[in-house]
């Protein structure tokens, strides 16, 4: 009870002095900067308190590993300072330029006279003056796919250079390649048609990155099976047929007068022709229609 007492008595009169750690800084309590925390831990400058390294300090906010104990260690992590001199504060590094009026992330490049240069995202300590950095303007998750691929760009004067080098989605073409960057090599590329009647055939567009090429099946030598298919592939069907001929443009009384050597226009027509005249055919042909 006694020690518990005295330690607190001690935190009370260094807290005026400062700050008080009785027995280490523990996880998540206070701490103002390098040697406040127990091994293993580091405080946390956006949070004040003792974290694990790698551990979410708090909702919305990323622990970051220390970085000094002071400011030669910057130097030694960094090299010479842009401009000014390093600063360690709360165990991260930062430059400190006078006359740098704006540099929200303390790399020495913003606006003001004092800054080794204006800064493309003053919110990015990695971002400054020569700098490269990716960039890319296509769907995201799409730069590693297929032919697509991410570019660089350049801060120059405060400004990123145009992005170079990208490769965007486009459209896609039987290359073997994935050229929308889907995850597919030539896909969607649909197919051929080609042929008349039984000549009728159909081929992929595209195979292993070469384009199809349609040929029509091979014709029958003419088209008298009376099956209802043009298998000589001339585009009219069972014209080669011994059959009694039927078509919409047809007509039954000029039908019978030229012995079926112009269509019937109705099937019943043609059908009683046939019973009443010797050797007529005594299968009916319909044209479509």
């Amino acid at each position: 009870m006694t020690k518990a007492w005295s330690c607190f008595a001690l935190a009370v009169l260094l807290s005026a002095l400062g700050g008080c750690h009785c027995g280490g800084g523990g996880i998540n309590e206070p701490c103002n900067g390098p040697g406040d925390c127990d091994p293993g831990l580091f405080c946390d400058p956006e949070v004040g308190r003792c974290v694990a390294v790698g551990s979410d300090a708090g909702p919305g906010t990323d622990a970051v590993p220390p970085e000094c104990a002071a400011a030669a260690d910057c130097e030694a992590l960094y090299g010479l300072p842009p401009c000014g001199a390093w600063d360690c504060t709360m165990s991260q590094c930062s430059v400190q330029c006078p006359g740098c009026t704006t540099d929200a992330d303390g790399d020495g490049y913003g606006a003001g006279a004092g800054c080794a240069g204006p800064d493309c995202d003053d919110d990015d300590d990695t971002v400054y003056e020569g700098v490269t950095a990716s960039c890319y303007s296509g769907p995201p998750g799409t730069d590693t796919m297929g032919t697509c691929r991410a570019g660089t760009r350049t801060c120059t004067g405060g400004v990123f250079s145009p992005c170079v080098g990208e490769v965007t989605p486009s459209g896609e073409a039987c290359n073997g390649q994935d050229d929308d960057c889907n995850g597919t090599d030539d896909d969607g590329l649909g197919s051929f048609a080609c042929g008349l009647g039984a000549c009728a055939n159909t081929v992929a567009a595209c195979t292993a990155g070469v384009v199809g090429t349609c040929a029509p099946l091979p014709a029958a030598v003419n088209d008298a099976a009376c099956n209802m298919v043009d298998d000589d592939c001339d585009g009219a069907i069972d014209e080669d047929c011994a059959c009694v001929h039927v078509s919409p443009a047809g007509d039954d009384v000029a039908a019978v007068a030229t012995m079926n050597a112009t269509p019937f226009a109705t099937i019943q027509g043609a059908i009683d022709w046939s019973a009443v005249t010797p050797l007529a055919p005594k299968i009916v042909c319909v044209a479509s229609g």
